[in-house]
Formats: structure tokens, sequence, C-alpha cells
């Protein structure tokens, strides 16, 4: 069921300088929600360069407060800037005097900087962090973070390095371990580590409700001009490593301390055929069409028919939807959403109910995109605006776009269309990343609409009181 409702959109940041928070797995607010965090920068006209600095900072009364600068950022990303627990402490990921990734523990109240962790964050919680190496995830052209200085010297790294992987930090001791590594990743689920002639990655690293237990994605690319997509889990201690789906994955949310909410379709066997060495054989790259057309009709052997009404009244297949996964011994995937939400989006589950979640599109035909709320056990959705990108690209010849490339593994850096490539890093590609403040009362966002890069808010506390 899909509905329309009237929310009052306010924006909380202000010009002349740009304003943006990064993904859609943070919580934005602290737990008194009167500051939130965020970066401010003067140029969103293309990726950041090798070297260059944001400010990150709070912000309290629609003014932003900068604490510190930071040369580790991106756009889609942000410095994974986060709230310790329900202190008005943040961290902040920034790179040291040797190039190195680490993080910064920022006081948001006092606006000052306290000490520097020897390891980044991607995600804590009970003094635990968890991180992957940002250097290898920019290598791979996944939204790591640019070199500190431009490297000139082609780079080709391990494909399925035992010494890399998830890690996981002590932020009292500062002391840091590999969790699981990627061959170990790669070896789960497999009888041995697929091997495309491409790197095997992590990214997307988030924790369960009660932080005992870790999602990823495990992704690489292929031969034929795709990509494989693994949903993994893993405990704190990095025992019970599993492969929950194989195919085309994306973006997700925990819906309960067992259950993950995430868009695509499980096709391990349509993919395990993507990934055969025959594709090492030259005349086979002339087949990469016949492959994608079978991955559509895998699709629709693999998901059940589901017909849903388009604009014109005619019934259409969606090939893909949003898939409730359990995480245990025992597998368990099925769909959810059908016909709801019938597209890729960026969900978030509500810290004050998980089956209320946040969710987002990406741009229609016209530039559009729709903000909404979905609750998972009435299968509800309702709209609560919609936000138009804007029409304007990076300009490759007023930037070294080499620079921003730099530190690209080089078979990475031969499969990206340099235009897509530097129009998705630069600041003017604005998805709305939706995300909760601690209360579960009010919705931030990111967005483009008006002209400049700002924050936005939505109160939506009313909506508890109808579901």
């Amino acid at each position: 069921m899909n509905e329309d409702s009237t929310f009052e959109v306010i924006r909380v940041t202000s010009g002349p300088k740009h304003h943006l928070f990064g993904f859609h797995d943070l919580v934005q607010s602290n737990a008194r929600g009167d500051l939130l965090l965020g970066l401010e920068v003067a140029d969103i006209s293309r990726p950041p360069l090798p070297g260059e600095k944001c400010a990150a900072g709070v912000i309290a009364d629609g003014s932003f407060k900068r604490v510190l600068d930071t040369n580790t950022w991106n756009y889609p990303q942000g410095a994974r800037q986060q709230w310790i627990g329900d202190s008005d402490l943040f961290t902040c990921n920034l790179r040291d005097e040797c190039g190195r990734v680490v993080a910064s523990v920022n006081d948001g109240r006092k606006c000052e900087q306290l000490y520097t962790l020897p390891f980044p964050i991607h995600c804590q919680n009970a003094g635990k962090a968890f991180f992957i190496n940002y250097d290898r995830l920019h290598a791979v052209g996944a939204y790591g973070y640019v070199p500190s200085k431009y490297l000139a010297i082609p780079v080709r790294i391990d494909d399925v390095p035992s010494n890399d992987g998830l890690w996981i930090g002590d932020m009292s001791s500062g002391k840091k371990d590999l969790l699981i590594s990627v061959k170990e990743i790669a070896s789960v689920g497999e009888i041995r580590p697929v091997h495309t002639g491409f790197p095997h990655y992590v990214t997307h690293p988030m924790l369960n409700p009660t932080g005992d237990r870790i999602a990823f994605l495990h992704r690489y690319r292929l031969r034929d001009g795709g990509e494989t997509t693994r949903l993994m889990t893993v405990g704190i201690d990095g025992r019970g490593l599993r492969c929950l789906g194989k195919g085309f994955l994306s973006h997700f949310t925990w819906i309960s301390n067992d259950e993950i909410f995430i868009w695509g379709a499980d096709q391990p066997r349509v993919y395990a055929m993507r990934e055969s060495r025959i594709w090492n054989l030259p005349f086979m790259v002339y087949l990469a069409k016949i492959a994608k057309s079978t991955i559509k009709l895998g699709r629709r052997f693999h998901l059940r028919k589901n017909q849903i009404e388009d604009r014109g009244g005619h019934s259409k297949i969606q090939s893909m939807s949003f898939l409730r996964v359990r995480d245990g011994d025992e597998f368990a995937i099925e769909e959810s959403a059908v016909g709801v939400l019938t597209e890729d989006g960026h969900p978030m589950a509500s810290p004050r109910n998980l089956n209320l979640l946040v969710n987002d599109t990406y741009p229609d035909e016209d530039g559009t995109r729709t903000l909404m709320l979905y609750d998972v056990k009435a299968n509800r959705r309702i709209n609560i605006g919609k936000f138009k990108m804007l029409n304007e690209y990076p300009d490759n010849t007023k930037f070294d776009s080499r620079a921003v490339q730099s530190g690209t593994d080089v078979r990475i850096k031969a499969k990206f269309d340099k235009g897509i490539y530097m129009f998705t890093r630069s600041g003017l590609h604005c998805d709305l990343h939706p995300r909760w403040s601690y209360s579960g009362d009010r919705i931030y966002f990111d967005s483009i609409h008006e002209g400049s890069r700002q924050i936005y808010s939505v109160e939506v506390s009313q909506i508890y009181g109808t579901i």
C-alpha cells in the first residue's frame, strides 16, 4: 500500500558553502538531539583531490561549527563521523603524517579534538571499532579515500589477501587485529576462492542492533563486466562466518537482531556460471551480452513472477525486490515489499522501531528522488517528498582527473567510464541517504534540489501513532 502524506521539510544548513553527512547507516544527531554531525566544503563540482581537506564539525541551531579538518573523506560515505554511544564525543577518520588512515576522537560540545586512535572507524559499539582498508577500497573503485598525495605509479593489489579484510580495534587500548581475512571470506560457501582476475574486497560493514554480529558485503568484478556481491555475517569474535546470499545484492539494514532487509536477487547458480574460467577464452568476451540476458532470465525464474502495475496500468514482472534474509545456521530468504518498494534505495531502520524504515530512490527519468517511510509488518509505504537532482556534471578539464584515480588498480581503472566515475565521486551526485535521529522522531538527509548541497530534516514522530 502506497500513500502520500504532508510533512514539513526543513533546511538545516545554508550556503554559501555546501554541507553533507554521508551514508545512510549512521545516526546523525547526538542523544540530546541538539547537535548534528556534518562536513563543510566550498566546491562540490569534482571529486576530492589527493590531500584535499574539508571541515568536519557539528551543526547547532542551523550553524556549522568546525572542529577539525580531514583529508580522509568522500561524498558518498563522508568521513564516517559518528557519535560514541549517548555522549557528545564523536569520531572522524583522517590521515596521519605518514598517510595512514586513523580516527580522531573529538568533543562535539566543546568543539575540540581530544586524541587520535591508530586505526580508522567504520562502525563502533561498546568500545569496539570495526573497519576496512580504505586504501584497498579506493583501489578497487569503491568508496574509499583518495591517497594523501598523487601516486603516478601503476597499482596492482593482491586479489585474495590473507593479511587484509575486516578489522577490529579496541578504542581504549588502541590495539587492532584482523577479525577475518579476505581469503577466509572468499572461501566460505565456495569450494575454493573464486578467481576472476580482479581483486575481492569487503564493504558496508554494519553491526546488528545488539552489536554481537556484523553484516557486510563481499564483492569482486567479473570478466563479463558485472560484479558478484555476497551478503556475509560474522560474530564480533570472528566466529560464525556465514554467506547468506550471492548475486546482485545492494543496500541493506538490520530489521531485527537476526534478520536483514536488502535489495537484490539471490542467484548463486547464475553467478557461478558467470564466474567460470571459460571466460578466459578470448572469444567468450563476445558472449557477454548473452550472459546478461541469462541473468535476466535467471532472475525471473529464481524470483516469483511478481506482477506490479506501471503508470499505464499494464502489469510487468518485478525481477528484483527487497529480501528478508535470516542470519542463522538454517538458510532463510524471502521476498518483501513486492509492488510497494519497487527499486533499489538506501533503507535504515528506526532506532525506536526496527520495523519502520526510512528509504529513498535513485533519480527517475526526470532526475527526481523520492523519500519515504516503510512499515515492514504492514507492508505500508508513506511518501514524504520528491527532490530533484541538478543537471550539472564535473568539467574534467578544470582539475587533474588522473589524481582522483591515483592509487586505483590498473585493471579496475580500465573498467570505468571516466565521465561516470568523476560524476559519481563528485558532490554533484547527491543521494538522499536518509538517516534517523537518535530518538527516532526525525529524519535527516542530504539534498541538492535547491541549487546547493545541504542537509534537511523532517519530523516524523506523528507517524508512530498510526502504525
